[in-house]
């Protein structure tokens, strides 16, 4: 099956690569000055059986999973295989051939979770030309609960890309609707996604929270109040186009809901002492 690939200029992206991770004069220029990548787009409408009488409506209440992934397939002329298996694993929680099926595995797995037998009412998927900023379709009108899965590129620089998937969930009757996203960082170079441990020496992980529950009280004022003991619990960090490292906390991890994510930043050279040897040579110490 033939997939439809996308190709964005190097020109138009020249602006995400003059950030402190580009390149020193001694290494060598990208083999390629183009992205090539595939979109997959999928939605699933479901009838949770018997659930009407649960929620006092005249029929079964409706659950709808929608989903939009960009799976790079090419960066710079950069193997990028291990990360769209990451991806995979991010946001449907398996590396699967073909990723419709397991988007719609997802969808069905979401619904299932309120608690009820499903009846599939309609599914439809493609794959095609992705926005970088992909609308929702979800018609919120007939859902009684939702869930959306999207992923994008968050920033690129000609060694690092951090890519980025957000899981939103709504479930019946509740309060508010939960985002969550999830950051992967792919070192360019050497064709691999870099954890929280492969950027920070493993003596050095008990060290760290202290520090940035300091630097989040420094911040106080940007971004509220919080209590940090801990790492992130998915080890989420991404390293931005100024060369900065954040520590990423999710909703309600560390502060209240109405804070949001909370992202605490640092300066390399500030955890200079704290960075494994492919951390130091990324950042140039």
């Amino acid at each position: 099956m033939n997939f439809n690939k996308i190709t964005l200029a190097f020109a138009a992206l020249c602006c995400l690569l003059c950030c402190a991770c580009s390149p020193k004069e001694d290494e060598q220029p990208p083999v390629s000055d183009s992205i090539t990548f595939v979109a997959f787009n999928g939605k699933a409408s479901y009838r949770l059986l018997n659930s009407a009488q649960d929620f006092s409506t005249e029929k079964d209440i409706v659950f709808v999973g929608e989903s939009s992934i960009m799976l790079p397939t090419e960066i710079f002329g950069h193997d990028v295989k291990p990360l769209h298996d990451q991806i995979m694993r991010e946001a449907f929680d398996t590396v699967a051939e073909d990723p419709i099926i397991a988007m719609h595995s997802c969808f069905r797995n979401d619904a299932g979770s309120v608690g009820y037998n499903l009846a599939l009412m309609d599914s439809t998927s493609h794959r095609g030309a992705p926005s970088l900023e992909p609308e929702h379709i979800v018609d919120s009108e007939f859902a009684d609960g939702q869930a959306i899965i999207v992923g994008n590129i968050y920033s690129l620089t000609t060694k690092i890309l951090t890519y980025r998937v957000s899981h939103y969930i709504y479930m019946p009757r509740a309060a508010h609707g939960m985002t969550t996203n999830q950051y992967i960082t792919y070192y360019l170079p050497e064709h691999r996604t870099l954890a929280l441990t492969d950027v920070f020496a493993q003596d050095s992980l008990d060290k760290l929270p202290e520090l940035i529950a300091d630097r989040a009280k420094k911040l106080k004022a940007q971004l509220g109040p919080t209590s940090i003991e801990a790492l992130p619990t998915n080890g989420d960090y991404i390293i931005d186009l100024d060369g900065c490292i954040h520590f990423i906390y999710q909703p309600y991890e560390v502060a209240s809901y109405a804070q949001g994510e909370i992202h605490v930043p640092f300066y390399p050279y500030e955890l200079q002492d704290y960075l494994t040897p492919t951390a130091k040579a990324i950042f140039g110490f």
